[in-house]
């Protein structure tokens, strides 16, 4: 087996794990004191519009376009609030129905959000609910990197990569937004270190 270039060197591994939380716990903060001030960014209409319609209906025709993962942690947090949502209208006979749920998607986003649950004043309530799961989810990603570039290059190129990756803008202003960026980034880093991990478990 590989030997692991963690072991034998570097600080305690206390003080390796209070580092990383320290730097998780500090992104995780930078998230929420910008989350509640920002408004419905365009494509969270449109996402919490249909994780919502798939959670309360079942049904599948919004934002089809996206995997439907996402949207439906959003929809599933926001169901204690028993939120009103627009039905998306029937594609009439013989029109594009892609396209004319592509519109919908749009409708049904902002009704949901400005009109049919309390207007504006409640629109940043339901917007940090729907987005505290998609953060929680995002923010796997961190001890994901943190651990696999310890396993394989050491304490210090863990460190190095989990501040980086943590204090990255792009991934700060997308990590806290009920987007697919995000968490599809997770996924990737997670698959591609478990593919990595049984490689060298097995090599």
């Amino acid at each position: 087996m590989t030997p692991d270039p963690a072991a034998g060197s570097g600080p305690p591994r206390w003080c390796e794990a209070a580092f990383a939380a320290t730097v998780l716990v500090t992104a995780l903060v930078l998230c929420l004191l910008s989350m509640r001030e920002l408004g419905p960014t365009f494509d969270e209409v449109a996402h919490i519009a249909a994780g919502v319609d798939h959670i309360q209906r079942g049904e599948y025709v919004l934002n089809v376009e996206h995997p439907p993962l996402v949207k439906q942690i959003a929809g599933l947090a926001l169901a204690p609030l028993h939120l009103r949502a627009r039905l998306p209208a029937p594609a009439p006979h013989g029109a594009d129905a892609a396209a004319h749920y592509r519109n919908e998607q749009w409708l049904c986003g902002r009704d949901l959000l400005l009109t049919l649950n309390g207007g504006r004043e409640r629109t940043a309530t339901i917007l940090t609910v729907a987005r505290l799961p998609v953060l929680a989810l995002s923010a796997l990603l961190l001890p994901i990197l943190w651990l696999w570039a310890r396993t394989m290059l050491g304490p210090l190129a863990a460190a190095s990569a989990l501040v980086l990756a943590a204090l990255c803008p792009t991934w700060l202003a997308h990590a806290r937004l009920v987007h697919t960026d995000a968490p599809l980034t997770m996924f990737t880093t997670a698959a591609l270190a478990q593919a990595w991990w049984l490689r060298r478990r097995f090599s």
